[in-house]
């Protein structure tokens, strides 16, 4: 009965008569070193919430994104942004990360929306995520655009803003989770 119930949730079968169907409810969007993580509304209507710009094996600063961002009311192009620019455009938490993903002395800053991780004076990644500040009850919805910082949107972005933006995509890999 088990093999059962997993070959019907794999093929997104109705289940045990709980009128739910299991799909794909989340999209990768990958373009070289970036990662955009969307929710799939419906297959016209994907949402993507969080851009990760840089990865361990292909950091930022080795190849950044052409984009624009407005970072505390500054519009600031990424591609070429310093450290020095980074922390002069508005108010930053900075804290020291443990993660294993980069070397030790790694700093993290961040602002609303904004995540920046430092090593040596070099941007190693930046993410941007729009969410609800739980404390606020605002909604924090970084400001992106093309490297000529024209046409800006706010986060979430659509699967056009994301062609727009970045291109047409490396591989887009969607998938279910919970």
């Amino acid at each position: 009965m088990l093999w059962l119930t997993l070959i019907l949730i794999h093929c997104g079968a109705n289940v045990l008569g709980m009128n739910r169907i299991f799909r794909a409810n989340t999209r990768w969007y990958v373009k070289g070193n970036i990662k955009l993580i969307g929710t799939i509304i419906d297959p016209q209507n994907i949402e993507y919430r969080v851009a990760v710009m840089g990865t361990s094996s292909s950091p930022f600063y080795s190849n950044p994104a052409p984009v624009c961002v407005v970072i505390n009311g500054v519009t600031t192009s990424l591609n070429v942004i310093s450290i020095e620019t980074l922390l002069t455009s508005g108010q930053f938490d900075a804290r020291d990360t443990s993660d294993r993903e980069w070397p030790t002395g790694t700093k993290v800053y961040s602002c609303p929306g904004h995540s920046f991780w430092v090593f040596d004076g070099r941007i190693l990644q930046v993410v941007l995520r729009s969410h609800l500040d739980y404390n606020t009850r605002r909604s924090i919805n970084p400001i992106i655009g093309p490297p000529n910082c024209e046409n800006l949107v706010p986060m979430p972005i659509t699967e056009g803003d994301a062609r727009r933006i970045f291109g047409p995509p490396d591989e887009i890999k969607d998938f279910f989770a919970q």
